[in-house]
């Protein structure tokens, strides 16, 4: 064969070959079929809960990517502090093992920093003992009540919400740093007071 034609010959079989730029790529993994689902943990009713946010059914083709997707949805849920998912490869197909810890029985609620207790319930109207609030809810906790202090006229107030005993004890922590807003009121008659209508005056 000429030169030339190996060449060209060479050239095609390169071009052919599968990938970018003529060099080969390994294959896709192929997703794993689902055998059955295998759920650990927690309690019967916790059990029914995740399998519904895992939506995974057995015959089911199941990716990494599709396995992580699942367990972030039952993470989602802020039920459980343990969340793990594992493919077991078998003669059948793959089992799909889900662990479970579900967040426990709050048994003790403390309040600490600057605002009198007076204030709490508006600060915090659903931290309370006897529930089981996930880190999701507590953020959420923290949030409202940042805001609601920032809005009250302490723009750095900083709200801290931790955990204590093996996550059964709930700290909530309040500082207020100084006010930003200064209230005045003058000091009507009491001829004028009884005079006055609308927002109600000193």
């Amino acid at each position: 064969m000429p030169r030339a034609a190996l060449t060209l010959s060479l050239w095609a079989l390169v071009q052919a070959a599968p990938g970018a730029g003529g060099f080969a790529q390994a294959p896709p993994a192929v997703p794993s079929v689902v055998s059955e689902v295998l759920i650990q943990g927690g309690s019967e009713s916790d059990r029914s809960f995740a399998r519904r946010a895992l939506g995974v059914q057995p015959g089911q083709g199941l990716s990494a990517d599709a396995l992580e997707a699942a367990l972030a949805a039952v993470r989602a849920t802020d039920r459980f502090r343990v969340v793990k998912g594992t493919l077991l490869p078998g003669a059948g197909g793959a089992q799909l093992k889900l662990e479970l810890e579900a967040w426990p029985l709050l048994q003790a609620v403390s309040f600490r920093g600057d605002r009198p207790p007076s204030y709490r319930d508006q600060l915090f109207p659903e931290v309370r003992k006897r529930t089981t609030p996930g880190d999701f809810r507590i953020r959420r906790w923290v949030d409202f009540a940042q805001q609601k202090l920032r809005e009250s006229g302490y723009p750095q107030a900083q709200v801290r919400i931790s955990r204590e005993a093996g996550d059964t004890r709930l700290v909530a922590e309040v500082k207020t740093g100084p006010a930003a807003l200064v209230h005045t009121c003058t000091r009507w008659p009491a001829s004028v007071r009884a005079a006055r209508s609308g927002p109600r005056i000193c």
